[in-house]
């Protein structure tokens, strides 16, 4: 007899049906998200200049000797020391530390270059050392966001291999306790969440928070106007790792309206007003008891003491309550400071509880403050005096993600560094709660010299004025020859910088010279087309000089980029 209607064979089986194994995946099971050029790491860099090329994905086991290559700290150049009265140039002469005699950072870091490699520099150094790593990749889409200087355009695969080879890599330098925060729109979030659970764990998710940074919405959208980006939050050991006890919502934190050692705090009694009927004496008899307070002191204890004075918790209208604790827990509370005594001018005694500051940290963002035009774009328009930047994220949005997460000296790293306002955000958080906080910040284009170090030493000359920061770059090597033959404007000079390539540069493996030089297809292309065939040999894994190379005479490392980068490392002489 026929079967009507739909079925399956596998009859109540709910779930994932793995293929290679030929059963449902269970909860033991870990899902991965599975992409194309997954298992390689992705050569280019991020510029405006590499859309449209064709990518080169490295295979961990094909070209193992690249990665390895790649993955090889960098040469430092560059060094300057940024504060109030200005910059000037470091030199092996200069009384500069970088770190202290236990390997704690004491510098904030600029740092300009592309951001993997930088990210393999700062691991030779910092591994686990970063308490927060906020970041605001670029996001992958089409429309008006394409106007970021940095390609904001990658094929989808291609983008998730750029985000997985940094994640990795990133997650290295975080302390067990720490925390990455990643912004993200609609267009990746599903995606980057899944590899994000693969990299960190799916256990060490902390949330996915909603930030309403465009209110009015978007309105060049054909659907929905964009209005809101998210924030995937992961701990790198969610069981170590923890909140600080803070109010982001400024109104709420006016009412914290007193201060101690241990932190801000407001007053309240400790009889239980709030639960009505269900508060009363004969409701809960448990908590109807004396609380012993000294008349002259005002000492409180929990348990009899000759001389001290009995309090029940009574009301002003004689209504007989109960308190907020048994007394075991109110012994406690005295212990740590939370419970203290007060006299009014008629001698009554009032027991009263420090309630420490603290909010629920929700899951959807709103304060005004996040929105990314009013305090993100006019706040750098107005340290500029113009616009000089796309799409900055609001100040303020920032600085919540660090008072939620970081305190003391923490560090906090953004390698998507953009205008700076996480190294701006840290040192107005450093001046608003007495914070040492260090940043290091990572940006490989240009505009990092005329808007993020810009922005960092006006900021830091108008309002910070104890406050400084180095900058430095990776010492670039074929980068140079690109540079070069981007400038050229003449075939003859195409011919010697080749000339000098051939002998000096760092050439792709595949580079064969006499075919390079005999083909007469080459002779007939016109100059930028001579350009891109002359940077497609360069070795881009040697776009800047591995430390390994250093002293290696061909390269030129001055003796100032020598001691500076053997400071860093900390392999300096004494």
């Amino acid at each position: 007899m026929a079967q009507k209607g739909r079925y399956t064979k596998y009859s109540n089986k709910i779930g994932l049906y793995s293929t290679s194994k030929g059963s449902y995946i269970n909860n033991d099971d870990d899902v991965v998200l599975n992409f194309p050029f997954k298992d390689t790491v992705l050569e280019a860099g991020m510029s405006k200049e590499d859309v449209g090329r064709e990518e080169r994905f490295l295979h961990l086991e094909i070209d193992s000797k690249d990665i390895d290559t790649l993955e090889e700290p960098k040469v430092l150049t560059g060094f300057r020391y940024v504060d109030e009265s200005g910059e000037k140039v470091l030199t092996d002469n200069s009384e500069i530390e970088f770190f202290d005699s236990e390997g704690n950072l004491k510098q904030n870091l600029l740092i300009k270059g592309n951001n993997l490699l930088a990210l393999y520099t700062l691991r030779e150094r910092m591994a686990g050392q970063v308490k927060l790593i906020y970041i605001d990749p670029p996001y992958n889409t089409k429309g008006d966001a394409n106007s970021f200087a940095y390609n904001n355009t990658f094929n989808h695969s291609s983008w998730l291999a750029f985000m997985k080879n940094r994640l990795e890599v990133a997650k290295e330098l975080l302390k067990d306790e720490g925390f990455i925060a990643i912004t993200i729109d609609h267009s990746e979030v599903l995606y980057l969440g899944v590899l994000a659970d693969e990299v960190f764990g799916r256990e060490n998710r902390v949330g996915i928070v909603t930030i309403v940074h465009k209110p009015e919405g978007r309105n060049q959208e054909k659907f929905f106007g964009t209005s809101n980006e998210f924030m995937l939050v992961y701990a790198k050991n969610k069981e170590m790792a923890n909140f600080n006890n803070v109010v982001l919502d400024p109104e709420l934190a006016k009412k914290y309206n007193l201060t101690d050692d241990t932190g801000n705090y407001r007053l309240q009694n400790f009889i239980r007003l709030t639960d009505g009927q269900l508060a009363l004496r004969n409701v809960r008899p448990k908590f109807w008891y004396p609380i012993y307070v000294n008349p002259e002191t005002l000492e409180v204890r929990a348990y009899k003491i000759d001389g001290y004075q009995e309090v029940y918790p009574v009301t002003n209208a004689g209504i007989e309550m109960s308190w907020k604790a048994l007394p075991d827990t109110l012994d406690k509370g005295i212990s740590d400071g939370n419970i203290i005594a007060e006299k009014d001018s008629n001698g009554k005694i009032t027991v009263l509880e420090k309630i420490r500051e603290s909010q629920v940290i929700k899951t959807h963002w709103v304060r005004k403050e996040y929105n990314a035009i009013q305090y993100g774009t006019k706040v750098l328009n107005d340290i500029f005096g113009e616009k000089v930047f796309g799409f900055p994220k609001s100040i303020y949005a920032v600085e919540d993600v660090l008072k939620l997460m970081t305190s003391g000296q923490d560090i906090v790293l953004d390698f998507f560094s953009g205008s700076g306002t996480t190294g701006h955000a840290t040192l107005m958080l450093n001046t608003e709660d007495g914070g040492n906080r260090k940043f290091i910040l990572v940006e490989q284009m240009d505009y990092i010299e005329s808007v993020t170090k810009e922005r960092l030493s006006r900021v830091i000359k108008a309002d910070y004025k104890d406050d400084s920061f180095v900058f430095l770059s990776l010492k670039k090597y074929n980068q140079e020859y690109i540079d070069l033959i981007a400038k050229a404007n003449s075939l003859s000079e195409l011919e010697d910088l080749y000339v000098d390539m051939r002998n000096n540069a760092f050439l792709k493996f595949w580079f064969d010279r006499n075919e390079f030089e005999k083909d007469e297809n080459f002779r007939k292309l016109d100059i930028e087309q001579r350009k891109q065939k002359l940077i497609d040999v360069l070795d881009e894994n040697q776009l800047y000089l591995n430390y390994a190379d250093m002293n290696d005479t061909r390269h030129e490392v001055s003796d100032d980029e020598k001691a500076l980068t053997d400071k860093f490392y900390g392999t300096a002489e004494n």
